[in-house]
């Protein structure tokens, strides 16, 4: 009880609090003590020629005392978010798990501003768990997750690259609309949405992935190595030049329970074995070709950042064995 009462008077609107027993003490003052001192001693014309000012008056202090908490309440509500977002700038590319804590309950703070546009770039979190949070329009550039637990959380247009999810669980998530370059490593991937996103590039190197489902999700040039993979649907997606292992259509089919839109897939796409672009050796690479392409495949370009700096990445840079990324700029 003592907390709750102290969270009211101490809290963020703790303003509007005492302006509304402020009013309350007034309005008592100036209305019920002369009534009061009218029917006591029958100055009847006290309450006639005193009531219409102070009507007047009380009319001004609550206009001019809404007026004055409204903005007063903006003003603390700025000054919140400015220093939310400044302990998050203090603390960002700080390997630490003081600095994931901190980084977190600012986050946690700003959601409850109805704050959602967060900038996290270069931002790394260590064995804590995000919980029932939402992002929108964030920029995550970099950012990293290595044995975190994150559940019921909501991304929202989010571009970004980099974004790598190592040792963690992920569970009740949403990525919606978007650019997003998935970076999943030794992790399990269970009750997530996919859902109109740009996912070219990614990487799911997942131990499980269960009860998913990817809709309109562009997953070209991707890499992809589970252990298991049940329950996952796949609806309107594309898998141009995947790499994969050789078992990938068998391990889909056959898993208990079933998985959705597996045979749109292979329909569409052939699993076929390639040759190390360089040096022209037969290696173990399996990759999903589209039946109707070309032999002569591009690799994906992608435009990161407002730089205007276009990366492009083929898929033989997933296997290891590789040139250095090409990087243009276009100014």
């Amino acid at each position: 009880m003592k907390s709750k009462l102290k969270s009211i008077i101490q809290g963020p609107y703790s303003i509007l609090v005492w302006f509304c027993i402020s009013l309350a003490i007034i309005s008592i003052v100036i209305i019920l003590i002369p009534y009061l001192i009218s029917v006591a001693y029958s100055y009847r014309y006290l309450t006639e020629s005193i009531y219409p000012e102070v009507f007047g008056l009380l009319f001004d202090v609550i206009l001019f005392g809404i007026i004055i908490t409204f903005f007063q309440i903006l003003s603390e509500k700025r000054t919140s978010i400015s220093k939310e977002i400044e302990i998050i700038n203090d603390f960002r590319g700080w390997n630490t798990e003081e600095a994931s804590h901190r980084i977190l309950g600012s986050i946690k703070r700003l959601n409850k501003l109805n704050v959602y546009n967060v900038n996290l770039e270069n931002c790394y979190f260590s064995s804590i768990m995000f919980q029932k949070l939402d992002f929108c329009d964030s920029k995550m550039n970099s950012i990293s997750f290595f044995n975190c637990n994150l559940f019921n959380i909501t991304f929202l247009n989010s571009k970004t690259h980099h974004f790598t999810i190592r040792d963690s669980n992920i569970s009740g998530c949403a990525f919606i609309n978007g650019n997003l370059a998935f970076n999943l490593h030794t992790s399990t991937l269970s009750n997530t949405l996919f859902q109109n996103i740009d996912l070219r590039s990614s990487r799911f190197f997942s131990k499980d992935i269960s009860f998913c489902i990817f809709e309109n999700v562009d997953l070209s040039y991707s890499y992809f190595n589970f252990e298991s993979c049940c329950l996952v649907e796949f609806i309107n997606c594309k898998f141009d030049e995947c790499i994969v292992f050789e078992n990938f259509f068998e391990k889909l089919n056959k898993s208990n329970p079933a998985n959705a839109g597996i045979e749109s897939i292979s329909n569409n796409y052939d699993l076929i074995q390639i040759n190390d672009p360089w040096t022209g050796e037969q290696k173990n690479v399996w990759i999903l070709r589209n039946k109707n392409a070309s032999d002569n495949s591009k690799p994906p370009v992608r435009v990161f950042g407002k730089d205007e700096t276009i990366s492009i990445i083929s898929p033989w840079q997933r296997v290891g064995r590789c040139q250095p990324q090409t990087s243009i700029n276009i100014n």
